[in-house]
């Protein structure tokens, strides 16, 4: 989907964002507050989870879930959930009293955040027979559908409740028709829709800390002069980031009006004629997101090639990173006409790769030019361990370097 926002990624359950999330919050720092809000299974496998667990690749229980789901309307404190004894709607009623706790599982900021966005009805998993009905109820929810449609969950909460749904097969059949949205949430909004709310405001009030400001459309960071689009975004005074937004690169280029023959230099070969060069702004987008755009034939503005006389050697981060095969990995080779793929994401800027085998040339390429070749044609029986260097190096110098082991099934 190319660059989204939070709200969006939320709001349509995309993977890819929450798996990167989960990266860089680390599984610990998640598995550690799960754990501690009693989720026991995941107490049980805390040393075998990884990245998955973003995703539901781990075991959680309904009642896990809505306790855990009700911090959110309890500014971001989590209780555990207790069972009332029959007949009793007071908390000093609740059985197993003695285990009782709380503890801040969220900021209350954060909380509300969340709960704006998951009160937003135009998603796909609204219910179809739901947009034309009066009786929707004022609530944040999200959906969920397991691998194989085996699940369908639906959980959702305002000021006051919190309720859970799960459909299913207690047997773990998958059905075509067990989806969170078309099953579990207009049961959800059915459950709702019976509580008799002796309170009138449903609503989750916004914490005064809560602030609003300014942003950029295109990265939700304080503007730069040259964003165009700016919209009203929250945030929270001295934890949110405040660095500036940086979604274009100013380059200097040559000062040439055709596009095809334009370069670009660094300050290092900048030419000593200040009218034989101009300053241009160019998107700055990950590597990854480059190769979106040109896997979709989508358009986007390449910075132009850098200065071909320029003798610097680039030390910067962005250098080339090799997607077809992985560190350490082992690959089975299945006879003597098997090949391997290589592939890797670069800079805007570049225009050209260079590949090495064992430190052997290979082939120059364009960058996200898919290329083949024989790993019998470098010599890997020889080396007893069937490691391989695989190497790539980017036209100005950037270089990243892989070793992967190869094995025989013959």
């Amino acid at each position: 989907n190319g660059e989204v926002s939070v709200e969006l990624a939320l709001a349509y359950s995309l993977n890819v964002p929450a798996v990167n999330t989960l990266k860089k919050l680390s599984v610990f720092k998640m598995v550690t507050k799960l754990s501690d809000a009693n989720f026991s299974q995941i107490e049980n496998d805390k040393h075998k989870l990884g990245l998955s667990l973003s995703l539901g690749g781990c075991g959680v229980s309904l009642e896990e879930m809505v306790g855990l789901f009700s911090a959110f309307s309890t500014k971001g404190i989590f209780e555990k959930p207790h069972y009332l004894k029959k007949g009793t709607q007071n908390k000093n009623d609740a059985l197993f009293v003695e285990n009782d706790f709380s503890f801040p599982i969220i900021s209350e900021e954060s909380a509300y955040m969340i709960s704006d966005i998951l009160t937003k009805v135009e998603r796909p998993d609204f219910p179809s027979d739901y947009h034309n009905s009066k009786n929707v109820p004022k609530i944040s929810w999200k959906t969920g559908t397991s691998y194989g449609r085996r699940d369908a969950w639906s959980i959702g909460y305002n000021a006051h409740y919190t309720i859970g749904v799960w459909v299913g097969n207690f047997d773990g059949q998958s059905s075509e028709y067990l989806t969170g949205a078309q099953v579990a949430t207009p049961l959800l909004f059915q459950l709702f829709g019976s509580v008799d709310y002796a309170a009138t405001d449903e609503v989750i009030k916004q914490p005064t800390t809560l602030k609003q400001r300014l942003v950029c459309s295109e990265t939700g960071k304080v503007p730069s002069k040259f964003c165009k689009t700016l919209l009203n975004d929250f945030y929270i005074p001295t934890i949110s980031q405040s660095d500036k937004c940086q979604h274009l690169k100013k380059i200097f280029v040559n000062n040439i009006d055709k596009e095809e023959n334009k370069i670009s230099y660094c300050s290092f070969c900048l030419p000593k004629d200040n009218s034989a060069y101009q300053t241009e702004y160019f998107p700055n987008i990950k590597p990854e997101l480059t190769a979106y755009y040109i896997n979709r034939n989508l358009p986007l503005r390449n910075i132009p090639p850098h200065n071909p006389a320029c003798t610097h050697i680039f030390k910067d981060k962005n250098f080339p990173q090799i997607t077809s095969l992985f560190e350490n990995r082992e690959y089975i080779l299945e006879d003597d006409s098997t090949q391997l793929l290589l592939e890797c994401r670069t800079a805007s800027d570049i225009s050209s790769v260079f590949w090495y085998i064992n430190n052997k040339f290979l082939k120059e390429s364009k960058p996200n030019e898919r290329v083949f070749f024989s790993p019998f044609e470098f010599d890997i029986i020889q080396n007893k361990k069937g490691q391989m260097k695989i190497s790539c190096t980017d036209n100005k110098g950037r270089n990243t370097d892989i070793y992967i082991r190869l094995k025989k099934s013959y």
